[in-house]
Parts: structure tokens; sequence; C-alpha cells
């Protein structure tokens, strides 16, 4: 078996936090929820999954916990919540939203600050190994951004990507030149994933606010089962681009949403036509 190297790339908020199992075992049975908020859940289910020789490595680039932001955004609320009047805990609960949309907002940027650095990595591994990366929502973004880096690089690479359920919009690459590639980047996406949709209605537009205008509109894109006015391309592959689109993996009769890829790994390995090579011999 030649040398692989599995480069993970997790999502939005993964850092550790103190409320999950320091042992995350319990990750690819959904026992413990908020050890899929927890990078570390990734590196246990992977090397679970994958056959001994494969080398994994962990792609550090997110800033907060996903436990302690909510935390620290609504339990002050909620803890106080029977003393409040109902306009004043409105306005807070709006506020805590903003809160939170900010900190998407700037690790979206952190995300993309660090195509770089995943590069690099991806070069240094790639001198010894084959490699494989395999990114999650922000970081699948990240991933594909890397990807799409090399065009303007030198040195361009071969190595296999799947990325799942990418919070990137059409816009933000030259899918075409994706498409080129030796290895074109699969994605696993479900028309299912609500947080996507909620992360980017159409037109992106869309910032939590007071007014019920807003609300409405927010309600109504999730609700919309229009393909045309879904959001394409968030939430899978573009349909203008077939070659990747026939490498992507949609999800939607497995009812699979966003936040629960991480239990379904062993399923989404299997299915990969890349990460199932680095599955130990049946």
């Amino acid at each position: 078996m030649s040398r692989k190297t599995l480069i993970i790339v997790p999502g939005f908020l993964t850092e550790p936090h103190s409320l999950a199992r320091q042992e995350q075992d319990s990750a690819l049975s959904c026992l413990d929820p908020s050890a899929v908020l927890d990078r570390r859940a990734w590196s246990v289910v992977m090397n679970q999954l994958c056959h001994e020789s494969v080398d994994i490595v962990s792609f550090h680039w997110a800033s907060q916990s996903a436990i302690e932001l909510l935390w620290s955004t609504l339990g002050p609320i909620l803890s106080k919540a029977q003393h409040l009047s109902f306009d004043f805990l409105k306005s807070q609960l709006l506020k805590s939203a903003g809160d939170i949309h900010d900190a998407w907002t700037q690790a979206r940027q952190e995300c993309d600050a660090q195509v770089p650095n995943l590069h690099r990595l991806i070069v240094e591994k790639s001198s010894m190994s084959d490699v494989y990366v395999l990114g999650h929502s922000l970081g699948a973004r990240l991933a594909l951004k890397t990807l799409n880096h090399q065009m303007k690089s030198s040195q361009r690479l071969a190595y296999r990507l799947s990325a799942w359920a990418p919070a990137i919009s059409q816009k933000d690459l030259d899918w075409s030149f994706l498409a080129q590639q030796h290895f074109v980047p699969e994605i696993a996406y479900s028309q299912a994933d609500l947080v996507l949709k909620l992360i980017y209605p159409i037109v992106q537009s869309f910032r939590p606010s007071g007014h019920i205008l807003d609300i409405l509109s927010l309600v109504r894109s999730l609700l919309n089962q229009d393909d045309e006015k879904k959001a394409i391309g968030y939430i899978g592959p573009p349909h203008s681009i077939p070659r990747i689109s026939q490498f992507s993996l949609n999800l939607s009769a497995q009812h699979v949403r966003h936040m629960t890829y991480l239990p379904t790994a062993d399923y989404l390995f299997k299915s990969s036509h890349y990460l199932k090579d680095l599955l130990p011999s049946s």
C-alpha cells in the first residue's frame, strides 16, 4: 500500500471546549452531539475509519468554540429570561443573532486568509505521499479555494479533495478550472441542509433584524422548493459543470443535515470516489 496522507480541514467553530467529552469516540454513534462541534472528534473518527498506514493531519484554523460562543451570547439572556420583558428579550436575542453573524463573517475572512498556509501544507505532504484532503463546511470552502489557488501558483499538485457541505457560493470559485483538474473535487451535500440555506439565502443579503418582513423573507427562502430558486452552489455543485456534478454525492435521500456528517462518515467514505482508498481492505 503506497503511503497516503489525509489532511482534515474542520468547519467553523470547532475549537475544543470543556463541555465535550475528552474522549470523542461517541461522535460516530451520535451519543455525544457536542462532539461533532469539536475538531478532536474528527481526528478520532478518521483514525478509526482509515487504514493504520494512513497519516492523518488536522489543519487547525478555526478560532472559536461553537458551544462557548453560543453560551457567551445566549447564556446570560436565558439565565434571566423569566425576569425580562418580552420586548427586551427579543432585542437581546436579535443582538445575539447579530453577534453570531459577526463571528461567522470573521471566521469566513480568517478561512480565506488561510489558503496559502493550507497550500504549503499540501505541498509539503505531497513530496512524501499521496495526499487526500477532506474539508467540512467552512473547512470545505478553504479546501476548494486552496485548490483554486493553484491556478495562480507555479506548483500545481495532483491531490484528491472531498468537500462536505462547502459553505461557498458559485461566484467564489472558477468551477471550470476545478473541473479540469486531474482529480476532480467531489462534493457531498444535501438538499435538506437548512444550515447552509440559513447562511447563504438567495442574494445573500439577509441579516437578522427585528423587522417582520425580514423574518418572513428568511422563512420563505428556507421553505422554497423551486429548483431555480434554491441556494444552488451553496449546498451542491453548480449544475453548469457536469464533470463536478457527476463526482458529487447528494445525501438528501438519507435526510442528512449539516451537523450530522461526522456520524455518517463511514457511509461517506465508502461512497466517495477518493476517500474509500483510505479504508482497510474488506
